[in-house]
C-alpha cells in the first residue's frame, strides 16, 4: 500500500489537518438549504394570503352540520331555545361583535320560510354581489333535506356565509 496517499495528514501537534476542498456535493447541499430557508421566508412575510373564501366555507359546513345530519333535519331547530352558533360550536361573540362574518340560514318547505338564522354584518347580503379586494368574500349553497317525523318531506336549506377577516400583522 505505499502506492496510495493519505487524504489526510498530521500537523506537530498530531491532530488531523485534512487536504481535500469541499465537495461539490457539499457545497449543493449548503445551497439547497439557503435556498429552501431563502423561499420560507419569502413567503412568510411578503406573500398576501387571502383565507376569507375559505373561511366561508368553513362557517357554511359547521353550520349545515348544526341544521342537519345524514341528509336528515335536525329536529331541535324548531325548538324555542334552539340556539344555531351553540349547536355548530361557534363563538357568538365572533360572528355577531366582530362585524366581519355573517351567515344567513333559510329553511324553506314546499316554498315557504319556516325558519331563518341571520346572525353578523347584514350588509354583507348586499356587499357580498360586488367584486373588489376590499369586499367581503362569500360563499352559497342549497340543499335538501328530508325529514324523519312528517313523512320525510323535503326541506330545502339555503345558506349564504361571508367573511371579511383579511388578518393582521402579530406583534413579537
Amino acid at each position: 500500500m505505499p502506492d496510495q496517499k493519505l487524504r489526510f495528514k498530521m500537523n506537530k501537534r498530531a491532530e488531523v489537518e485534512t487536504t481535500q476542498p469541499l465537495s461539490i456535493w457539499l457545497i449543493l447541499v449548503i445551497l439547497v438549504t439557503l435556498g429552501v430557508i431563502v423561499l420560507g421566508v419569502y413567503l412568510v412575510c411578503f406573500l398576501d394570503i387571502d383565507v376569507r373564501n375559505d373561511e366561508s366555507q368553513i362557517l357554511t359546513n359547521r353550520l349545515i352540520g348544526a341544521i342537519s345530519s345524514g341528509g336528515y333535519l335536525n329536529e331541535k331547530i324548531f325548538g324555542s331555545n334552539f340556539s344555531i352558533l351553540k349547536e355548530a360550536g361557534i363563538d357568538r361573540k365572533s360572528i355577531e361583535d366582530s362585524q366581519i362574518f355573517y351567515f344567513n340560514v333559510s329553511i324553506f318547505h314546499n316554498g315557504i320560510i319556516v325558519k331563518s338564522f341571520v346572525s353578523g354584518n347584514r350588509d354583507f347580503e348586499i356587499i357580498c354581489r360586488l367584486s373588489g379586494k376590499n369586499f367581503p368574500e362569500c360563499y352559497e349553497k342549497e340543499l335538501l333535506v328530508l325529514d324523519k317525523k312528517n313523512n320525510f318531506d323535503n326541506f330545502k336549506i339555503f345558506v349564504l356565509t361571508g367573511s371579511n377577516n383579511k388578518g393582521g400583522y402579530i406583534q413579537v
